[in-house]
């Protein structure tokens, strides 16, 4: 039963739409954020969305421990010459904040951290803050340890921002042929991120020759 309620609550979250690009989508495939602003609803991975939210949970009791220093806690914030909203965890002492939780698995297999993905979603919070400090705390999720690295924001990083959202929406334009062409070297896609995209059953690069998602009996519908 409680399973039942928590997932139809989180589907619902995960369908509401967005005209503009959310910066959570910056740091993966511009092509599942192009997808959803086609009108293309995802097929969600329940067991997917149950670990993601358990990170969630973690990022709103940081949240609650540091609300008397946060700033910014989760405000909707809009670009609307560039077109992207985004909800940062915060802001301390002038420093957007992004709190992220790791398996121990994954931080010793990690060849780099903070991921490349994860500096590309705070860049999108620091460019929609107007602050040139970040900060991506790393919380271990069997230790509870907390490894903090400091990002800097430059022009360079605001034109390659830029330069992707730009991408997202020209893909957004174009018909499924077109986007059937591509591939996953060309858009800069790794296997894992399509392994866990809620978009994989309708994209015409993961699915070439197979779903069609202009169909009407699509695995993803519009």
């Amino acid at each position: 039963m409680i399973r039942e309620i928590v997932l139809k609550k989180l589907k619902d979250k995960e369908k509401q739409n967005y005209e503009y690009i959310r910066v959570s989508e910056l740091g993966g495939c511009p092509l599942a954020p192009a997808l959803r602003l086609k009108g293309y609803s995802p097929e969600i991975d329940e067991k997917t969305l149950l670990v993601l939210e358990l990170g969630n949970g973690v990022h709103l009791n940081m949240q609650e421990i540091l609300k008397d220093e946060l700033e910014y806690v989760e405000h909707e914030i809009f670009d609307h010459e560039l077109k992207i909203v985004g909800h940062p965890d915060g802001v301390i002492d002038d420093t957007v904040v992004e709190f992220k939780t790791i398996s121990p698995w994954a931080l010793k297999k990690a060849e780099v951290l903070p991921y490349p993905h994860h500096i590309f979603q705070l860049t999108g919070y620091m460019y929609l803050l107007k602050k040139d400090k970040g900060l991506i705390a790393y919380i271990d999720k069997s230790s509870g340890e907390i490894y903090e690295y400091p990002v800097q924001l430059t022009d360079e990083d605001i034109e390659i921002l830029k330069s992707k959202v730009n991408l997202i929406y020209a893909l957004s334009q174009q018909s499924t042929e077109t986007l059937s062409l591509l591939d996953k070297e060309t858009l800069d896609v790794k296997d894992w991120q399509c392994k866990y995209c809620f978009y994989k059953y309708c994209c015409p690069v993961n699915n070439k020759g197979g779903v069609n998602i202009e169909s009407e009996n699509s695995a993803c519908s519009s």
